[in-house]
């Protein structure tokens, strides 16, 4: 759906809305690319979380679902980012695959990207497997090193 402001109207049959709106999604087309951020994918940039009590201290976070956004031709899925926008303080272990612990922007050299299927502005970002937590035994000596 378009809206195109100020082309002539002389009558109900006047084409010129459509010439205008034509020239609209030929230039549109001409510089801009749709790029897809499939579902579980990674996102450079924000793509970890830590998990101090887990049995491994990291995580791999993964998008949550499938995103599509424009960016000027050129431009590849490689050179997409993540702005964190909540970012993840502490995951706490036990935790179940796919729980949404961040929210990110999407950016390319530091240009946010334009959404195309969503208005929002931001992606959301999920454990990528489950976390187990960690036996007391590893918590008393993770504790212990920090000490020194």
């Amino acid at each position: 759906m378009t809206v195109i402001l100020g082309a002539r109207n002389n009558s109900a049959t006047d084409p010129a809305r459509f010439i205008q709106t034509k020239k609209l999604l030929t230039t549109v087309l001409s510089k801009q690319t749709p790029i897809k951020i499939a579902k579980q994918s990674r996102i450079a940039g924000a793509s970890e979380g830590r998990v101090p009590d887990g049995k491994q201290q990291t995580t791999r976070l993964v998008n949550q679902k499938t995103t599509w956004v424009w960016v000027p031709k050129g431009v590849t899925r490689q050179q997409i980012k993540g702005k964190y926008v909540k970012q993840p303080k502490k995951i706490t272990a036990p935790e179940k695959k796919g729980k949404q612990v961040a929210t990110a922007n999407l950016v390319y050299d530091h240009h946010f990207m334009k959404y195309l299927n969503t208005f929002s502005k931001t992606v959301n970002l999920v454990t990528s497997k489950s976390i187990q937590k960690a036996n007391p035994f590893v918590l008393i000596w993770r504790a212990l090193t920090r000490l020194f």
